[in-house]
């Protein structure tokens, strides 16, 4: 997740700059529906979710 929001803090100056820009994050379903004993993997699947949706 930490490298996600460092890779999109270093490029969105730059889309700004530009005008235009598309970020794409892409996750499993895991990060929508929990995976039974697995919280923490859809736990950090959902940050990417989240992180994607603000």
């Amino acid at each position: 997740m930490l490298g996600l929001a460092w890779l999109t803090r270093l490029v969105v100056p730059s889309m700004i700059e530009r005008g235009s820009g598309h970020i794409v994050n892409i996750a499993p379903n895991a990060g929508m529906v929990g995976v039974p004993f697995n919280a923490t993997y859809s736990a950090s699947k959902h940050a990417v979710v989240g992180f994607s949706r603000r």
